[in-house]
């Protein structure tokens, strides 16, 4: 697919952009595949976003968001302050105040004083949030089976062994 978008490059960032499922090229002004790994990574994760919400309808846990289990994710990993989750998930401070503030209203996180700084605090996993963060484990499992029902078991360990290996290599792509 390469189709130009008059006068696009103005309006857009600097190197690509998100545009209705296809990425641009700001240099060319042409849609690029949809095909390409970037897009489907992303349509990917709004497809498992939607069943991890399901898996939380009914609970006292479904108005929480999709950017809320991002931020959750990311404390349990030992991210332990709300700027530090916003500069890794690259998400302005307000927006990862927001989900603190979610997931400590629906007593997931809690905050504590930081031991050196006045200004931050530090955002801890309640035995709440633990007892969630076992469920969704416990589920995810089910989801994965589902994945590995889909495209078959050996494609499914390809795929799993791909991304840990990138998920590993970290800012190397």
């Amino acid at each position: 697919m390469s189709t130009t978008i008059d006068n696009m490059q103005e309006a857009m960032h600097p190197a690509r952009c998100l545009l209705g499922g296809a990425l641009v090229s700001e240099l060319s002004g042409q849609i690029l595949s949809d095909n390409n790994i970037r897009t489907l990574v992303y349509f990917f994760g709004i497809q498992l976003d939607h069943r991890i919400a399901q898996l939380f309808e009914n609970t006292p846990y479904e108005k929480l968001r999709a950017s809320d289990s991002r931020v959750f994710i990311s404390a349990t990993r030992g991210i332990k302050t709300i700027s530090d989750i916003a500069r890794h998930l690259h998400i302005s401070r307000q927006s990862a105040q927001s989900s603190v503030g979610r997931l400590v209203k629906y007593g997931l996180l809690k905050l504590d004083q930081h031991p050196t700084s006045n200004r931050e605090k530090l955002v801890v996993i309640t035995k709440q949030g633990h007892r969630a963060s076992a469920y969704a484990v416990d589920h995810l499992k089910k989801i994965e089976k589902d994945l590995a029902a889909i495209i078959g078991a050996e494609a499914y360990s390809t795929l799993r062994k791909g991304l840990e290996a990138l998920v590993q290599k970290g800012s190397a792509v």
